[in-house]
């Protein structure tokens, strides 16, 4: 047993020293969670960081964003696409001998059975996947700043050491700085 736990810890050690691990961006990305209402730009939060004294400067911020209805708006998108698939799948069963009529659903229907209007599955589909890729993208194209930051952000280092420094920091602020003071910036 214990030949094998130190082989786990020999493996684990040589992961760790990869290239691959070393430079995985997300590896070397702290979040920050609890971001308060005046600290929620990327300026503030710059500023507070080098605040902190670090050895080794951030590399880049990003904050969190509210996005509001863009998450439905894609996962109806999927669920326009998986449904396009499975109307596909049916359909081109056999692509050397398509059926005589393509596939229809009710739209509007009660419960799926009583009443509403008869309708052609793939162009429907299509049709919705289109006028919800061109509101995605008119909504993407506004940029981060339409959308409200929230109260997290991420900030990356350019080592995973620095990383890990960082966070030790932000876990005990006070601890290892020269007046025992960090300061939060100005508003």
């Amino acid at each position: 047993m214990i030949r094998v736990w130190n082989d786990y810890i020999r493996l684990r050690r040589d992961w760790f020293k990869t290239k691959e691990y070393q430079s995985a961006h997300h590896n070397r990305t702290l979040l920050l969670t609890n971001v308060p209402e005046d600290m929620r730009s990327k300026e503030r939060i710059e500023r507070f960081m080098k605040g902190m004294r670090l050895k080794e400067p951030m590399r880049q911020v990003v904050l969190g964003r509210d996005l509001g209805e863009l998450p439905k708006m894609v996962e109806k998108h999927k669920r326009s696409v998986a449904g396009l698939e499975r109307v596909f799948l049916t359909y081109l069963r056999n692509p050397n001998k398509l059926p005589k009529n393509r596939p229809t659903h009710s739209e509007g229907a009660v419960m799926g059975c009583c009443g509403g209007t008869r309708v052609d599955s793939i162009s429907t589909h299509t049709s919705h996947i289109h006028t919800l890729e061109r509101q995605i993208y008119a909504l993407r194209s506004k940029g981060d700043d339409h959308f409200p930051a929230n109260a997290s952000a991420f900030v990356s280092f350019p080592s995973i050491k620095a990383a890990h420094a960082a966070a030790r920091k932000l876990a005990n602020p006070l601890k290892g700085s020269s007046d025992g003071v960090l300061e939060r910036p100005d508003a």
